[in-house]
């Protein structure tokens, strides 16, 4: 190290070089102090914060020696740790902003300093002196540990993720504060280490092999040293806007400054959580088994429902194995090229489950507003539910090997992820919440319009029949239609995002909702389903299934349409012939099919009562509707099981009930027919 002369009688130009070469061995030997971590590792944080403060500030003591001897000029000084630049302006060029680059114009930090900051200084000298440098993250967090910071959430846990930069104007010690000139000293912080991982702090798993905790993103906080305290403190900074890589700061003073984030910290498995989602998921995935083998192999009641229901089990099916085995990366300690594939699958069969749903929607919706149709929409269905999610994932690939110079792809489960899932940066998940969004809005919208057209053409009976019914019975169908909604909706997903987003409490209701899918289809299409379950009893054994039988009355489509219990009241008959085909006639409930001139008696009666009430169209409609279902019951002779619905004489047309429907979609033998109703 070289000595400065005391002696006053050199030339300015020897007590310059004097400082130049001072300046440069001071840096280095800061450098080399700050380089060796067992000096630090030893000390207490206390301790660590004062010597490292004391140490910085002298190197600042001497880089004004220096820009005190110079005149619009520049000198820097590197080494390994430190760069510092010694600077002399003119007081013309301080008017201007002024970029600072540290610790050179090639780096991509850098301070800039607001317009005419120089008439804030001492106007003593024709020069304003600047004095900047910069220190390595690693260095700078053992000289002034993250950890004593105020003000700040989770303070034991930031770490510094940031160069330390220093700027001083004017002299050792002199305090400038922008507040004046109504702006502030703007800082551009490169990451010494990009953000990944989940936007929450605490990580419910083990730290993998090799694995550095990465910064959480979204939390860099701008802060300064505050020599004074020895502490970290965000007092007149904040940040101007922040990345994954790159934050921008703004603040009202000069002096040492850097980003501080907060870590992510590894908390072990939550072993509640895992046990409760593989239960869920296990008997989740036997229930959607039972149903589709059920759907399958029962054909008595093949519909369009139950075949779109069916593909719904299967989808759900895939989805809910793949979430169980191949989410979680760690659980068969998957590779990142396994990791991807699993990702790629897992999103189309959430996509095929999503887009089933809404073509259950749309089923339900056509079913309720074209009862006449005898359309089938099934190989639209078909494309709806398996071929849109094999384009979105196409889509999504194509767009990230394209970003990615077709070397690789970087949407799903790219290095560094948590789950083997779609990546949250660049909008790739957009390509899951998007579908998600449109498909619960259009779902819902379906849905609604079904309700609103049972509500506007429910008739007088239908409302009679509703309030005879008991108590449990009405809760029995709110809940039926309050979880039909929620599993053919896929609501639950929802919570999904607000677990990513938000904290770990969300990821229970998650687990619990959206792993009970398959049991509440299991019930709800199944359990509780009087055809389903009437199809299963008459499969029994003949012994076991007329015990059945004598336990409790069919709960098929005559207990669920028949107005009331008076044997007179006029009504038209539904009957299922021998050849399980459906038809219409006139007669009330439990009597013998009528003879000729009953049939011809009331078709009169009919008649005179649509003449009154209908317009001359829909009575030649409805002449004809109700001539063709007439004589197609008169031919058919034998057994027939009868259920009334309703007949309205102060009506213009008849409506069936939102059950009678869906009940006689269920029985329809063939995908392409179904129960027509006249008008």
């Amino acid at each position: 190290m070289t000595v400065i002369p005391r002696s006053l009688d050199i030339s300015p130009e020897e007590r310059e070089d004097f400082l130049v070469i001072y300046n440069d061995d001071f840096v280095h030997i800061t450098s080399n102090i700050l380089n060796i971590s067992s000096t630090w590792e030893l000390l207490h944080k206390e301790q660590a914060a004062n010597l490292g403060g004391t140490l910085l500030q002298i190197l600042e003591t001497t880089g004004f020696l220096l820009a005190g001897q110079i005149k619009n000029t520049t000198h820097r000084f590197n080494s390994s740790e430190v760069q510092m630049s010694v600077f002399a302006l003119t007081w013309n060029s301080t008017k201007d902003v002024v970029d600072l680059f540290l610790p050179d114009d090639h780096q991509a930090t850098s301070f800039r300093l607001p317009k005419d900051f120089g008439s804030l200084l001492q106007e003593n000298s024709t020069q304003v002196r600047l004095v900047s440098f910069s220190v390595e993250q690693r260095s700078a967090m053992r000289a002034l540990p993250a950890t004593r910071n105020r003000d700040m959430a989770y303070g034991t846990y930031k770490e510094m993720n940031s160069p330390l930069i220093s700027v001083s104007a004017g002299g050792v010690g002199q305090q400038i504060n922008f507040t004046e000139l109504h702006d502030s000293a703007t800082i551009r912080f490169e990451h010494s280490f990009p953000e990944a991982g989940p936007i929450y702090r605490d990580l419910f798993r083990e730290q993998r092999p090799g694995e550095r905790a990465t910064p959480v993103p979204l939390k860099a906080t701008c802060a300064y040293w505050d020599t004074q305290d020895g502490q970290w403190s965000p007092d007149g900074c904040y940040v101007i806007n922040t990345t994954r890589d790159v934050t921008y700061c703004a603040c009202q003073h000069l002096t040492m400054f850097a980003i501080l984030t907060d870590i992510h910290h590894y908390v072990g498995r939550d072993r509640v959580l895992d046990t409760l989602g593989t239960v869920l998921s296990s008997i989740s995935c036997i229930s959607l088994f039972i149903a589709f083998g059920i759907f399958q192999f029962y054909k008595s009641i093949a519909s369009p429902r139950v075949s779109i229901t069916k593909q719904l089990c299967v989808a759900l099916g895939l989805a809910h194995l793949l979430l169980l085995f191949l989410l979680d990366r760690d659980f068969l300690k998957l590779s990142e090229s396994v990791c991807s594939v699993s990702a790629m699958a897992l999103h189309y069969w959430l996509m095929a489950s999503l887009f089933w749903m809404l073509a259950e929607g749309f089923h339900l919706l056509q079913t309720v507003s074209d009862v006449l149709s005898h359309a089938s929409y099934m190989p639209a269905y078909w494309l709806l539910g398996y071929g849109v999610p094999a384009i979105v994932v196409m889509v999504t690939l194509l767009v990230s090997y394209d970003q990615g110079h077709w070397s690789c792809q970087a949407a799903y489960a790219p290095p560094h992820s948590e789950y083997c899932w779609l990546s949250t940066e660049d909008g790739y998940i957009w390509t899951f919440t998007g579908p998600l969004i449109v498909v619960t809005v259009v779902s819902n919208f379906a849905y609604l319009n079904t309700f609103n057209m049972m509500i506007t053409l429910r008739t007088a009976s239908t409302l009679r029949t509703n309030k005879q019914k008991t108590r449990g019975e009405q809760i029995r169908l709110w809940v039926k239609g309050s979880f039909s909604l929620n599993c053919l909706l896929g609501t639950t997903w929802v919570f999904g995002f607000l677990y990513m987003n938000t904290g770990h409490v969300f990821a229970y209701i998650f687990t619990i909702f959206n792993a009970s899918q398959g049991l509440m289809i299991l019930i709800l299409h199944c359990i509780v389903n009087d055809s389903v379950r009437e199809a299963i009893v008459n499969s029994l054994p003949d012994r076991l299934s007329k015990y059945l039988k004598k336990q409790g009355p069919s709960q098929g489509l005559r207990a669920k349409v028949v107005p009331g219990q008076e044997s007179s009241t006029p009504v038209v008959i539904l009957v299922r012939k021998a050849d399980n085909t459906l038809t219409l006639r006139n007669g009330t409930p439990g009597s013998p099919p009528p003879t000729k001139s009953q049939k011809r008696k009331r078709l009169l009666g009919k008649m005179q009562q649509w003449q009154e009430a209908a317009s001359p169209e829909s009575r030649r409609t409805s002449l004809e509707s109700f001539e063709s279902t007439s004589s197609s019951s008169n031919d058919e002779g034998g057994a027939a099981e009868e259920v009334a619905t309703p007949w309205m004489p102060d009506s213009s047309r008849y409506i069936p009930g939102f059950e009678a429907i869906l009940e006689c979609d269920e029985r329809s033998p063939r995908s392409e027919q179904r129960l027509s109703f006249f008008q």
